[in-house]
């Protein structure tokens, strides 16, 4: 009879372990999106980026097509840090041209969003290396989870 308490009680402590999953669409807390789009074909891509570490990838504004390996913790951390650190909430630019990139910082219902064209020179030097830098961090992750898994 002992075993099986104790079997059952590790049972229960290893279900509480289990990481909460959450879908872009789901989750409440922060959020940092970027993305790049436009051009002749129109075509977008958008990586999502969820304060506990998930990161997600979708094209042309569907849904999100896969689930990327998620960042660490303090990585994370440091991403939302440096959003907040170097102002980029404070901006005010919404110049999308024919290819553009873009932030958003989303919380609780409320949505920052920076926009601005790819070769426009006169785009903050700290936004666009904060940008192509996430960007490459992004990309080189892999996917874990695909639609209808």
């Amino acid at each position: 009879m002992n075993k099986i308490i104790l079997v059952l009680l590790l049972s229960l402590l290893l279900c509480q372990c289990k990481t909460q999953s959450y879908s872009p669409d789901s989750y409440e807390e922060a959020m940092i999106v970027i993305g790049t789009g436009g051009g002749f074909t129109g075509q977008l891509e958008e990586y999502c980026l969820l304060s506990n570490g998930q990161l997600f990838r979708r094209k042309n504004q569907q849904s999100y097509e896969n689930e990327l390996t998620p960042l660490g913790k303090n990585e994370t951390q440091q991403i939302f840090n440096t959003y907040r650190q170097m102002k980029f909430d404070t901006l005010d630019i919404d110049k999308p041209g024919n290819m553009y990139h873009y932030f958003i910082y989303r919380k609780k219902g409320l949505e920052h969003k920076i926009q601005w064209g790819a070769y426009d020179a006169n785009t903050p030097k700290e936004l666009t290396i904060h940008f192509a830098n996430l960007k490459k961090l992004f990309t080189n992750r892999k996917s874990i989870k695909f639609p209808n898994q």
